[in-house]
């Protein structure tokens, strides 16, 4: 499974409450965000430390969506299998051959670390 393959699939998640099928509702709720606009966000939040409530509105999705969709797509298992998918990613295009063995001594600094 490449990069592409890590995305929540609509029609696997149907029980999470943001993929609700709201097709019987008469204009009651909220307008759907995009999953990439809320991943965005929720990214935002993970790498920056940022509180959820802070996240700004540049993003187009609510902090609670932000975070109610982290939790949907944590249950699910969508971090690891991401995880899993970049280092899949990163080991077919790393040529391992040039690399040092970790046993080997480094040297760092003006005097080698000595």
């Amino acid at each position: 499974m490449g990069i592409a393959g890590w995305a929540p699939s609509p029609t696997a998640s149907t029980s999470s409450p943001s993929w609700q099928d709201r097709s019987g509702t008469k204009g009651v709720g909220t307008v759907p965000v995009a999953d990439r606009r809320v991943f965005t966000a929720v990214v935002y939040v993970l790498t920056t430390g940022c509180a959820w409530r802070y996240l700004p509105p540049t993003f187009g999705t609510s902090p609670a969506t932000a975070h109610r969709r982290f939790a949907a797509w944590t249950k699910a298992g969508l971090w690891r299998r991401l995880h899993r998918a970049v280092l899949d990613e990163l080991g077919a295009r790393a040529s391992w051959t040039g690399l040092p063995p970790l046993s080997m001594p480094r040297r760092c600094g003006p005097k080698g670390g000595r």
